[in-house]
């Protein structure tokens, strides 16, 4: 056989390999979604001060993993209710799926009214309120209390599930 020869079967052998190792499905796997597709939110921001942040989102969510190499998979919830636009971010280790932090910042056109947060240091996530179903593809939050990430008077309580 010539080297040639071995070199082509080399090739094929290893693009069929990657092409049977992308058709396998994984329900752990962050970044195939569930049969039907990612499902819609369900979050209620409530105790919102000031208090246009209070606002049901229903949209999907988007998923990052290893967000721009980070090391953190980022959960972006964004939509405009009413004339207030939302973003909720939820980020958790890539590798151990800690949770790291999750965000909730408002307002109306460019100006913002709230920007609040949980994060590593004095106003870490509480993790019984915020939990990954990487199966069902959805982040739970139970009354997750966010200060303003400031130091001011902004803040916020996100209850319910967001979906991606």
């Amino acid at each position: 056989m010539s080297t040639r020869w071995m070199r082509s079967m080399t090739v094929a052998v290893a693009i069929g390999a990657l092409i049977a190792t992308a058709a396998c499905h994984s329900s752990n796997d962050v970044t195939n979604p569930p049969a039907g597709g990612g499902g819609a939110s369900n979050l209620v921001s409530s105790g919102s001060s000031p208090t246009d942040g209070d606002a049901t989102m229903t949209a999907s969510a988007t998923l990052t993993v290893n967000s721009g190499g980070s090391g953190f998979d980022e959960l972006d919830l964004s939509q405009t209710v009413g004339s207030v636009g939302h973003e909720v971010v939820v980020t958790w280790d890539t590798n151990t799926h800690a949770i790291n932090g999750v965000q909730h910042v408002w307002g109306s056109g460019s100006t913002t009214s709230g920007f609040t947060q949980c994060a590593p240091g004095s106003a870490a996530c509480d993790p019984t309120k915020v939990t990954v179903d990487f199966s069902g593809h959805t982040v739970t939050l139970t009354s997750q209390v966010l200060p303003d990430a400031f130091g001011g008077s902004s803040s916020s309580t996100l209850s319910g599930t967001i979906a991606w």
